[in-house]
């Protein structure tokens, strides 16, 4: 019999949530202007300040970390059965 690779659940909720990382950050600095719009020239507090131009990203990060995690959760369990089920049939 063949060895059949599965992919480890862990492993591959730690990869794909550093994916969903990188993409929420994406997405995030693209809609970020219309979740923190911008001051006028001078006003806001420092913190104000520095939401207008990272919170976008930010909060795209915070966001695709647990998707990520969740759907490379799924993944790795739904191909581990997938592949043990037809070695198994094999």
């Amino acid at each position: 019999m063949k060895p059949v690779h599965l992919p480890n659940p862990f492993a591959c909720a730690y990869g794909f949530a550093a994916a969903g990382c990188g993409v929420g950050s994406l997405v995030g600095m693209a809609i970020g202007p219309w979740i923190y719009p911008p001051f006028p020239e001078g006003m806001g507090t420092m913190h104000e300040q520095t939401l207008v131009s990272y919170g976008g990203v930010f909060l795209g990060s915070v966001v695709g970390i647990p998707i990520g995690a969740v759907v490379g959760s799924l993944y790795a369990v739904l191909v581990r059965r997938s592949r043990l089920r037809r070695a198994a049939r094999a």
